[in-house]
C-alpha cells in the first residue's frame, strides 16, 4: 500500500510540474520565405522574429486585446520609420543628379532589404518581451530545396513588458505611476570659451553641480512619491533613456524623464588688470512619460545675458553656476504640478478572498489574476490574514464597474492550483470573492493503479 501511495504521489507531482510548464512556456511558430542568396544567420534571425510575433499574438489574445490592430499599427509605424532611414541612406550613398545603373540600384535595394529585416526585428524592443527560450523544433525547410523555412520555439515572457508595448502601439496613454522614477538629464553645450578658464574642472562638474541643485529644489517643492535620479556621469544610462524616447526600447510604467537643454555662449577678455566675462544662456526643458513616449510638459527659458568683472580670472565659477541654476529653477514648480496631476490615477478597492486554503495558494492565484488583468494594471497587496479569509488592497487603473464586470467574466474559470471564483459581490464598498478548489479527478488514481499492475510492482 505504501508503494501505491508513493507511485500516486510521484505521478501527481509530475502532473503538477507539467501544468507549471504549460503555464510558464508559450510555443511560437516561426516561418520565413528566404531569397536564394540569404545567409543562415539572417534566416535564423527572421525565424526568431516570426516566432516572437506568434508568441506576442498569443499573449495579447489571452489578454483580450485587438491582435490584428496591434500588428497593423506596428507595421505602419515601422514602415514610416524605415522610410526615413532609407531616404537618409539614399542621400548618403548617391549624389543628386547621379545617373544610376540598374546594377547599382539593385545592389542598393538588396542592402536596404537586409537593413529592413534587421531593424524590423529590433523595432520597439520586441525581443525584450521574451525572458528565456529554447528551440523545440530546429530551423528547417518546409520541403527539400524549398525557400520557405520554419522553426518552433518555447519561451517564457514578460507580460508587463508586452502589455506596455501594446498600449504604446495602440496610442493609449500609459503614463501610470508604478515605478515612480524621475530621471533628470542635462544636455549642455558651450561655445566661445573653456570651462577651465572659469576655475571649473570641466563640463561634468557643471552638470553635477546644476543637477544636484535642481533636484534639491524639486525635493523642497514636495516631490516625494518619485525617486529622483540625476544622470550626469553615466553615459550608458543616458543613452538608454534616449533610446526609449526613440522607441527602440520600452519605458516602464511610472518612469518620467526631465530633459533640460542649455546652450551657453561665453567669452573671457582681459582689459588692463581686470578680467571680463560675457555670457549668453538659453534653452528649455521637456518632461517625458517614458512608457508612452509623450511630452507631457515643456517650456523655454528666458534668454540670460550677463557680464562679470574680476581681478581674478578664476573667480567667475560661482556667479556663472548660480546664473545657470536660476535660469532653470523657476520652471521646476510647473514640473511638480504636472507630475501631481497625472491623467491616469491608480485607484484602490478592498477585496476579501474566501475559500483559499493557505497563503501560498493565494499568492499563486494573485499572480495569475494580475497576469490576466494586465489591461487594468492590477496589483493586489495583502493587508490582513484571517483563517480562510484574506483581505487585499486591489490597485487598478480604469473604470471600477468595468473591472468588476471583467472579474464576473472569469467566474468559473480555473485560475491556478485548481482554484476558481464561484461567487463575487461588491456590497459595503468592499468586494468579496469566494473561491473553490477543484478536487483531483479520480481518473488519475485509476490510471496509476492500472500502470502499477502492468508494471508488476509489489
Amino acid at each position: 500500500m505504501k508503494w501505491n501511495f508513493w507511485i500516486i504521489g510521484l505521478v501527481l507531482l509530475a502532473t503538477a510540474w507539467g501544468n507549471l510548464w504549460a503555464e510558464s512556456y508559450i510555443k511560437g511558430e516561426g516561418s520565413f520565405y528566404a531569397h536564394e542568396d540569404d545567409k543562415v544567420p539572417l534566416i535564423k534571425k527572421q525565424l526568431f522574429y516570426s516566432a516572437t510575433k506568434d508568441i506576442y499574438s498569443k499573449v495579447l489574445k489571452e489578454l483580450g486585446y485587438n491582435v490584428d490592430g496591434f500588428w497593423e499599427n506596428y507595421n505602419l509605424k515601422f514602415e514610416e520609420h524605415f522610410a526615413e532611414v532609407k531616404k537618409a541612406k539614399e542621400e548618403e550613398t548617391f549624389k543628386e543628379g547621379d545617373d544610376l545603373s540598374e546594377a547599382q540600384r539593385k545592389e542598393f535595394e538588396m542592402k536596404m532589404r537586409q537593413l529592413h529585416l534587421a531593424q524590423e526585428y529590433a523595432f520597439y524592443g520586441l525581443p525584450s518581451g521574451i525572458k528565456k527560450w529554447k528551440i523545440s523544433k530546429k530551423m528547417r525547410r518546409a520541403a527539400p530545396r524549398s525557400l520557405l523555412w520554419n522553426i518552433t520555439i518555447e519561451a517564457t515572457v514578460d507580460r508587463n513588458y508586452i502589455n506596455n508595448v501594446y498600449h504604446q502601439m495602440m496610442g493609449r496613454n500609459v503614463g501610470i505611476k508604478v515605478e515612480e522614477s524621475l530621471f533628470v538629464i542635462l544636455d549642455l553645450s558651450a561655445r566661445g570659451g573653456d570651462w577651465s578658464s572659469f576655475g571649473i574642472k570641466g563640463q561634468e562638474e557643471v552638470k553635477q553641480t546644476l543637477l544636484e541643485g535642481w533636484i534639491k529644489k524639486l525635493q523642497e517643492l514636495g516631490i516625494k512619491d518619485k525617486k529622483i535620479i540625476p544622470i550626469w556621469d553615466q553615459k550608458e544610462k543616458e543613452e538608454e533613456l534616449l533610446r526609449k524616447l526613440d522607441g527602440h526600447e520600452v519605458g516602464l510604467l511610472g518612469e518620467n524623464l526631465l530633459r533640460i537643454k542649455l546652450d551657453v555662449e561665453m567669452g573671457l577678455k582681459k582689459e588692463g588688470t581686470l578680467f571680463s566675462v560675457e555670457t549668453k544662456a538659453k534653452g528649455g526643458a521637456t518632461l517625458w512619460d517614458l512608457a508612452s513616449r509623450r511630452i507631457i510638459w515643456g517650456d523655454d527659458f528666458a534668454v540670460s545675458k550677463k557680464k562679470y568683472n574680476s581681478a581674478d580670472g578664476t573667480a567667475f565659477k560661482t556667479p556663472l553656476l548660480n546664473e545657470l541654476y536660476r535660469l532653470v529653477a523657476p520652471i521646476l514648480g510647473s514640473i511638480k504640478k504636472k507630475l501631481a496631476t497625472s491623467e491616469n490615477k491608480m485607484l484602490a478597492v478592498p477585496v476579501n478572498f474566501a475559500g483559499i486554503e493557505n497563503v501560498q495558494d493565494a499568492d499563486i492565484v494573485v499572480e495569475r489574476l494580475q497576469n490576466l488583468g494586465l489591461r487594468f494594471y492590477l496589483k493586489l497587496n495583502i493587508e490582513e490574514k484571517v483563517v480562510n479569509n484574506l483581505l487585499y488592497n486591489l490597485l487598478f487603473i480604469g473604470d471600477r464597474q468595468e473591472l468588476f464586470t471583467w472579474f464576473e467574466s472569469i467566474k468559473g474559470q480555473e485560475l491556478a492550483n485548481g482554484y476558481s471564483i464561484t461567487d463575487l459581490n461588491k456590497r459595503d464598498k468592499t468586494w468579496s470573492f469566494a473561491f473553490v478548489k477543484q478536487k483531483t479527478a479520480p481518473a488519475i488514481t485509476e490510471k496509476v493503479e492500472t500502470q502499477e499492475k502492468d508494471g508488476g510492482a509489489e
